[in-house]
């Protein structure tokens, strides 16, 4: 899966590196940097280098978020109406204690709430890590100014 969203967002640039596949995967898993680059067979810093410098990694890593992220979504939507008539049933009788009324509640607003983690376009990306780039430049140009 994550090679063919590689391929996909990868379009005009080189494709991501098996490493840097085993490492998206280990993310899409739940693993946090360290064990997911220990999974990767590569160094912490490598992989948080890529998190915050490599365009093509971020556009795939976002993407893949993206897809998962839609995926759960599709396999929410499939039990959504059976969900929301237990929801509805648990928010409407008088039984349930006000606590279990907010917690549904919440979980409802949370549910249906879109996630977006960031953008999967290597251009754009490229464009964004310039910005922050030349952001701090002039941070610290007016910081040595004041010195």
């Amino acid at each position: 899966m994550v090679r063919d969203i590689a391929r996909h967002c990868a379009t005009d640039f080189e494709e991501i590196t098996t490493d840097q596949e085993k490492a998206i995967a280990a993310f899409l898993a739940g693993l946090p940097v360290r064990e997911a680059a220990m999974q990767a067979g590569i160094n912490r810093g490598t992989l948080h280098r890529w998190l915050v410098s490599d365009p093509v990694f971020i556009a795939a890593y976002n993407l893949a978020r993206n897809e998962r992220a839609a995926a759960v979504r599709h396999e929410l939507r499939m039990l959504g109406t059976e969900a929301v008539k237990v929801v509805g049933a648990l928010l409407t009788c008088a039984e349930t204690p006000p606590s279990l009324k907010l917690k549904a509640a919440f979980s409802v607003l949370e549910t249906a709430s879109e996630e977006h983690f960031g953008s999967t376009d290597v251009a754009e990306i490229k464009l964004q890590l310039k910005e922050k780039v030349r952001r701090r430049k002039d941070r610290k140009e007016m910081l040595t100014h004041f010195d």
